[in-house]
């Protein structure tokens, strides 16, 4: 697994974190009432914007819940739901 930071002047800080299966780019949003942290699929381009309750939420996951959001065939049936 890779991991990096990014950070310049004119963008928020970005951290990186990368596999042999999938690739993020992690920010914080400010634009909102309160922070989210922005997760963004590099591949896609599509993201999420979660805040402190959902990431407490997601702290309080087992690993064997990711089971169904991290299945391929459901990322192309997520893909297919998209077009309609």
């Amino acid at each position: 697994m890779t991991q990096g930071v990014h950070a310049s002047s004119d963008e928020p800080l970005s951290f990186y974190v990368r596999n042999e299966f999938a690739a993020v780019e992690i920010t914080l949003d400010l634009e909102g009432n309160d922070s989210r942290l922005k997760v963004r699929d590099l591949r896609s381009g599509r993201f999420s914007l979660l805040d402190a309750l959902e990431l407490e939420g997601l702290a309080q996951c087992r690993p064997e819940d990711f089971g169904e959001l991290v299945d391929p065939k459901m990322a192309d049936l997520r893909a297919d739901l998209d077009k309609i």
